[in-house]
């Protein structure tokens, strides 16, 4: 049950992360917006592959409980 509490933080921090980075290439590139659009694109699809990693450790993680 700990490992999923690190979902909704998972959600939040990935596309933050790839908001402020994309903006900050984006002002020092000129290319505004297109990489911040691809740093919000990129931090979603690396927060759900995390979180898809989460859900199958603590399958695992809770089979192993039930045996």
């Amino acid at each position: 049950m700990g490992l999923l509490a690190a979902v909704p933080a998972l959600l939040l921090a990935g596309p933050l992360i790839g908001f402020f980075g994309g903006q900050w290439l984006d002002t020092k590139f000129g290319t505004d917006p297109w990489l911040m659009t691809f740093g919000v694109i990129f931090g979603i699809a690396a927060a759900g592959k995390e979180i898809w990693r989460l859900v199958k450790k603590a399958e695992y993680l809770n089979r192993d409980d039930k045996e």
